[in-house]
């Protein structure tokens, strides 16, 4: 926590940082939304998922279990 979003990103893509202050400013019970976390990598990576080096299309399903 003492090492700034800045100086752990500083060699890293913007969505990166993004990423990581938008985790780091959450509440410990907060829920992520997960969608909103892998779109912030949109830019980076390609359009098509099929060919994304992820797949991240069960994330929001994982995400979504929890509410259940």
């Amino acid at each position: 926590m003492g090492t700034s979003a800045d100086a752990l990103c500083c060699l890293c893509p913007a969505p990166f940082k993004q990423f990581l202050d938008s985790v780091v400013s959450m509440k410990f019970d907060e829920e992520p939304d997960y969608a909103r976390l892998i779109s912030i990598f949109d830019a980076i990576l390609s359009p098509n998922p099929a060919i994304r080096p992820i797949l991240t299309e069960g994330a929001v399903k994982v995400g979504m279990a929890r509410c259940f």
